[in-house]
């Protein structure tokens, strides 16, 4: 694209290749295009003010086929690419390139887990989700190109107190009809701003009724944790109103996982991990709380809160 422009050049303005490659520059802001040809040299060489040679030289260039069109701004002549074939041109470049290099790769038959994504429940995707998403989609379709048994895991982070502040919200302010993602974040939000105003002991007369929001959303929880149906059931409620809308979006990016595995599959599990850890020697009570002492530079790890829930690292 870049040389076919530079030969135009040459020609209309009667002057060696050499010179107009080494005088052609890229535009400094993209109003003025991709190209800029500055025309001091072709001014000095016909002895006129720069601004008029750039004007004649725009009557006598002929545009490559990939040069949609130009503008001439006082010394220079801006010339502007079409997108649509420089982006197919650099496209399939690429993807030449990468079928070669990954052609030259031994294939292999062992199995590759990718876990990637992993956006919370209860609260929208976000740009950091994104970055994850598209590196581990690339990863995943690079591996099953070249052969490998690939598992793509969706770690969800679906389990934990937070779910506890939108239970205790809508139990203070009602459960919306038809909720999306972003009505539960609304509940968060609101259930978290209460919380530090109590915290504060400055809570507005409107909500001075309310009962302590952050020992509702605790108990929430340990009811989750134990299973109990009320708890469940708007745990449910919750994960199927955030899958509808995750799915809608990896759709729109053409993601596939086959597991959705987050925190909560863990949650039969913890009894074990208490006593593997207790049998061992190292849980240790702090403040109430079990957990692992890492020492001075690392401190002490809750693995368990005071209250009996657990927590992320558990």
């Amino acid at each position: 694209m870049h040389s076919q422009l530079i030969k135009a050049l040459s020609i209309a303005a009667n002057l060696p290749e050499e010179l107009v490659a080494k005088t052609l520059v890229a535009a400094k802001q993209r109003s003025h295009g991709d190209f800029s040809f500055p025309c001091f040299i072709l001014a000095k060489e016909l002895k006129i003010d720069p601004a008029k040679a750039a004007k004649n030289l725009a009557e006598k260039v002929s545009l490559p086929e990939n040069i949609e069109r130009f503008e001439v701004l006082g010394p220079y002549l801006n010339f502007f690419r079409k997108r649509h074939l420089f982006v197919s041109e650099v496209l399939s470049g690429f993807e030449a390139g990468l079928t070669a290099s990954l052609d030259s790769v031994a294939t292999s038959d062992k199995t590759i887990i990718i876990e990637y994504s992993s956006p919370n429940i209860a609260k929208p995707f976000h740009i950091g989700h994104l970055r994850t998403t598209l590196i581990g989609h690339a990863l995943d379709r690079i591996y099953r190109y070249l052969g490998y048994k690939v598992v793509s895991i969706n770690h969800l982070g679906d389990w934990g107190t937070q779910f506890g502040f939108v239970f205790a919200g809508c139990h203070l302010w009602g459960r919306p009809e038809k909720a999306t993602i972003f009505d539960l974040v609304e509940i968060y939000i609101r259930a978290t701003t209460l919380r530090k105003l109590q915290d504060q002991a400055c809570v507005p007369d409107l909500d001075k009724d309310k009962p302590d929001i952050n020992a509702l959303a605790k108990e929430y929880f340990r009811n989750l944790e134990a299973g109990q149906a009320e708890a469940v059931e708007f745990w449910q409620w919750c994960l199927d109103i955030s899958l509808e809308y995750l799915k809608k979006l990896y759709a729109r990016l053409g993601v596939h996982f086959d597991f959705y595995t987050g925190e909560s599959f863990y949650r039969d599990k913890l009894e074990s991990v208490e006593a593997q850890l207790k049998q061992s020697g190292i849980l240790v009570e702090s403040k109430g709380a079990l957990g692992v002492d890492l020492g001075k530079q690392l401190g002490f790890v809750r693995v368990f809160s005071d209250d009996g829930r657990s927590l992320y690292v558990t």
